[in-house]
């Protein structure tokens, strides 16, 4: 039989509904980096912002916590693909690596072209890496997931204690505080060339400060690959268990997480948050403990995100929630129209806003596409089987309509 892509019956209702959702948190995050130098969010203490409470309250609910949802869907997607592929006496892993390749050239495209915080590309590059779990047992997923989100988490605790000791010498404190005042400075050139190339142009010049940020963007994202990794594998058990499926028969399993993930998850990032309020290291050594925390705290309050839309979705919201299943069929062409609308909107060969808006007024125009995505999503997919870019992968990949 030949291998077939997914057809609209087979679709898991509670997923797309999720992928919707999970749309609006990478939208209002990624806004961070459309409207300004990314430089000012990563790399500036955070009461330092215009609007700083504003800015606390995104690091805390947000950021961060929808590239772990979209990992654990993609992780999710994963065993069902390969579920299904088994089911029908296919071999998945020929399909899956060239499904995953042609990801990755949509990466790149997007990111050199479009903007440089792609990461679809290190969804593309860690996604070979599941296939090495497709026959292995749930207990193996968690306890591979598990060790994923400890070890990163030891690993900068125990940084933290190594520069507080280093602190303690003082020539190399005196080392640290040179470093810190270099650091500022290469900060304050690269947030001034940014303002000038992105703001101003000319195109020649943007195309090669945006390649330079791709890069940067890809190293900084490789860095969360362990934690990335473990939500593919949390999302892999999870499908395994056919929790989405039936999520009535899990209900104990969902109010579980719910509960833990939500204090965890809020403790854990209030936590991180205000470590971070002095910035990062060397000034702030304090912030690789905030980060330890948040290796376990992101992921569980992600968790506690997709079991409350599922809570949701079995309660009298569910009306409410199931319209975030259109735009979730079409997450792969959403995610790439709101590069190619906010890059309009803030670079200078569109209106030139770059550096111009609030973060609250940033805030508020990503919820208003995402808003305008869902009827539209929905006046497609009455026309279509799937949106425009998920056609085109979808050729690619089964070499097919």
């Amino acid at each position: 039989m030949a291998a077939m892509p997914l057809q609209p019956q087979e679709r898991v209702e509670a997923m797309d509904v999720l992928r919707g959702f999970a749309l609006l948190g990478v939208f209002v995050v990624n806004m961070l980096f459309f409207a300004a130098p990314y430089q000012t969010t990563l790399m500036r203490p955070w009461p330092e912002a215009a609007q700083p409470w504003f800015m606390a309250f995104l690091l805390l609910f947000w950021q961060g916590k929808f590239y772990c949802l979209f990992s654990f869907l993609f992780g999710m997607g994963f065993a069902e693909q390969v579920d299904r592929l088994q089911g029908r006496g296919e071999a998945p892993g020929p399909i899956y690596r060239r499904r995953l390749t042609w990801l990755l050239v949509i990466g790149l495209a997007h990111g050199l072209l479009v903007w440089m915080g792609d990461i679809l590309s290190i969804y593309a590059l860690l996604g070979f890496l599941l296939l090495l779990f497709r026959t292995r047992q749930p207990r193996t997923l968690l306890l591979w997931a598990l060790g994923l989100i400890v070890a990163p988490a030891l690993l900068f605790a125990g940084l933290f204690l190594l520069m507080k000791l280093i602190q303690g010498i003082p020539q190399a404190a005196t080392q640290m505080a040179e470093a810190a005042r270099q650091q500022d400075l290469k900060v304050g050139e690269a947030v001034a060339r940014s303002f000038r190339i992105y703001g101003h142009g000319p195109y020649g010049d943007l195309f090669w400060l945006r390649a330079k940020e791709l890069g940067m963007n890809y190293g900084m994202t490789l860095s969360a690959a362990p934690q990335i990794l473990a939500m593919f594998l949390l999302g892999a058990w999870t499908s395994r268990r056919g929790v989405l499926r039936n999520p009535e028969a899990h209900r104990g399993l969902i109010s579980k997480v719910l509960g833990v993930g939500l204090a965890i998850g809020l403790l854990g990032n209030a936590f991180h948050v205000w470590c971070s309020a002095k910035g990062l290291p060397p000034r702030n050594p304090l912030a690789l403990l905030g980060m330890a925390v948040y290796f376990f705290a992101a992921p569980a309050l992600t968790l506690a995100y997709a079991a409350g839309i599922l809570r949701l979705l079995q309660g009298g919201a569910a009306a409410l929630l199931k319209p975030l299943a259109w735009n979730g069929r079409m997450a792969l062409t959403n995610y790439l129209a709101h590069s190619l609308v906010f890059t309009c909107v803030f670079y200078f060969f569109g209106l030139g806003l770059f550096g111009k808006t609030s973060t609250a007024q940033g805030f508020c125009m990503a919820l208003v596409l995402w808003l305008l995505q869902i009827p539209l999503s929905k006046w497609w997919l009455s026309r279509h089987t799937m949106g425009p870019a998920e056609t085109v992968w979808r050729r690619l990949t089964y070499g097919k309509g």
